[in-house]
């Protein structure tokens, strides 16, 4: 089923990794917007009025970076195009001292109808804020359609593509929803699925509490077991670690995923009742912060407990 897939990219070397990517999972008649955020003059402002001199740029430093993000926009276009993808291009422009990044991203999508938006991640540069509060925060939360995240240095696979799907689960509504949601993006031949759901501790939980946390573990794995082996015969399913903070959560399906050798990770990005525990707020936030594999964040309706 073809997508509106909605690309936010810079001028640097993680955009390169991010059209290959868009490129290589776009199920076929999707369409393309290619969004660069332009930043205004910096300016430094402190109490009382008071204003710290910024040194006026130059005219060329000024219009520099701007042709550069056009270059970028064309180039990216031209990109899709010649892989047979229709794209077109957009500039958000924006003040520096009012810049929210990750609020633009989210408004800009949701009046394009984005139904996937596909973001890149680094940890120096511009990118650091784009990655940490301002991007990653604000579109795990607001992101009004799934979210997609395509570490610096991917740089993708052999053949069918992406062939070992890595699904993280924590209730049986997730579960389903995620896993039919990303076969969307599976590769059509030599598929190795796997869904995995993160043990809480033991000596933590009353025994009651205890119980009902594994029972709706299992129930979460055989929910996607069930949906994945329509898509493939190598389904496994497993529960990992023993975690209780969402950071350990989050360390745990980033190990998972690159000791399975994940192509992609796919996980639910907003949190329903039996989503509590995996994914509201910080975790889906902490798994893009830490992850080498590309991510898939989708977007779970809330489905009260039974």
């Amino acid at each position: 089923m073809p997508l509106r897939i909605f690309v936010a990219l810079d001028t640097s070397d993680v955009s390169r990794d991010l059209l290959k990517f868009v490129r290589d999972v776009a199920p076929i008649h999707s369409v393309v917007r290619i969004v660069n955020v332009a930043l205004g003059e910096p300016s430094a402002l402190l109490p009382g009025d008071a204003a710290i001199p910024v040194p006026e740029p130059s005219r060329d430093d000024r219009e520099q970076p701007r042709h550069d993000a056009k270059d970028a926009l064309s180039d990216a276009a031209d990109f899709f195009v010649n892989a047979g993808i229709p794209a077109d291009t957009q500039t958000i422009e924006m003040s520096w001292h009012d810049a929210d990044i990750g609020h633009a991203i989210v408004a800009a999508a949701a009046a394009w109808r984005a139904e996937l938006v596909v973001v890149g991640a680094r940890q120096h540069r511009q990118w650091l804020r784009w990655l940490e509060a301002s991007v990653s925060g604000a579109l795990t939360r607001l992101s009004p359609c799934p979210l997609m995240i395509v570490p610096h240095g991917w740089h993708g696979g052999e053949g069918d593509w992406p062939a070992r799907m890595l699904f993280a689960v924590d209730s049986a509504e997730d579960a389903r929803h995620c896993a039919m949601y990303g076969l969307r993006f599976a590769a059509p031949n030599a598929l190795s699925l796997r869904a995995v759901c993160v043990a809480a501790p033991a000596p933590v939980w009353p025994a009651e509490h205890r119980e009902a946390d594994v029972d709706r573990g299992a129930k979460a794995l055989a929910a996607a077991r069930q949906v994945l082996e329509r898509a493939s015969s190598n389904v496994t399913t497993a529960t990992i670690g023993a975690a209780e903070t969402s950071e350990d959560i989050a360390r745990v399906l980033v190990r998972e995923a690159a000791e399975w050798h994940a192509d992609l990770l796919v996980m639910g990005m907003h949190g329903s009742q039996g989503l509590k525990r995996l994914v509201v707020g910080s975790v889906a936030s902490q798994v893009a912060h830490l992850a080498r594999t590309p991510l898939l964040l989708v977007d779970v309706p809330y489905v009260p407990d039974a």
